[in-house]
């Protein structure tokens, strides 16, 4: 199978990106359990992304999900696409300066005989921090290229995490990343349409809006923006279904089937509605 030919698994009859995120390991722990996270057991943490795997799987162009927990959930027959995260979860180093590590063991030539069409790889990134930038800028080349033999698709997600006077962060970020082999950029919001709008102009490859978290009017919201201003489209997690952790056992399943199952409706046909069609090929 071709490069082209994975992209197009990743896509909607439209050739607009529509990802669900479920490849959350730490955060979700503390979601299973906020009074205490480690009390939260492996068996939990699967259950709980089988049923989400089985909620989109038919909504979505594509599951992006961890090698840790999912392996067993990627079924290349399924009509949308597959991504797996290359990094564990976490971070090497103060908070302040976060390194990505790759997972141990696990590689993109071991996402390609699971069937996925491609990887992602989540990349703290302070450009402020020069000589930790460059490192981090060496691991998604590495990945980048490791793509490239493969015939891989790399959606990389670099992610600000310090606190920062620079309103035009995400941007920078991508001055400075655009030379890396990457097929689709997984991007924060960027602050503005006009942000927005430069970014789409600078990227000669897509780029999908993630959540960070926002609460999920916030984050219809900023779709909107987003994709009428040249996004293909959207790479979302906890903003479709954060607030689970409030319910158990039947009225757990119904806020999914209720709430988060449409919610999840409704933001494809933002994306089919507003968001910049891929030229495949």
């Amino acid at each position: 199978m071709s490069k082209t030919d994975r992209l197009q698994k990743l896509l909607t009859d439209e050739n607009k990106i529509t990802i669900a995120a479920v490849d959350h390991r730490g955060l979700l722990k503390t979601m299973l359990h906020p009074e205490d996270p480690e009390v939260t057991t492996e068996q939990e943490i699967r259950e709980w992304k089988k049923q989400m795997v089985e909620l989109y799987r038919d909504k979505v162009s594509g599951l992006l999900i961890d090698p840790s927990y999912g392996r067993e959930l990627v079924d290349p027959r399924a009509q949308c696409g597959w991504v797996l995260s290359m990094e564990k979860t976490g971070y090497r180093g103060k908070q302040e300066a976060r390194e990505t590590e790759i997972l141990p063991g696990w590689s993109v030539t071991d996402a390609k005989k699971l069937g996925a069409s491609g990887v992602k790889l989540l990349l703290y990134y302070d450009p402020e921090n020069k000589e930790l930038a460059k490192k981090q800028k060496d691991i998604a080349k590495q990945v980048g290229e490791e793509c490239e033999r493969e015939g891989m698709i790399f959606l990389l997600e670099p992610l600000t995490y310090k606190k920062s006077q620079d309103p035009y962060v995400v941007e920078r970020i991508v001055d400075e990343l655009i030379d890396l082999p990457v097929d689709i950029f997984k991007l924060e919001y960027p602050g503005n349409q006009d942000k927005c709008v430069r970014i789409s102009q600078k990227l000669e490859v897509p780029w999908v809006l993630l959540s960070a978290g926002v609460n999920y009017e916030q984050y219809q919201e900023q779709l909107i923006i987003a994709c009428e201003s040249g996004a293909a489209g959207m790479a979302v997690g906890r903003a479709v279904w954060q607030e689970f952790g409030r319910y158990e056992g039947k009225d757990r399943e119904k806020f999914f089937r209720e709430v988060a199952g449409p919610r999840m409706d409704e933001l494809v046909g933002i994306v089919e509605k507003y968001g910049k069609p891929i030229t495949n090929g």
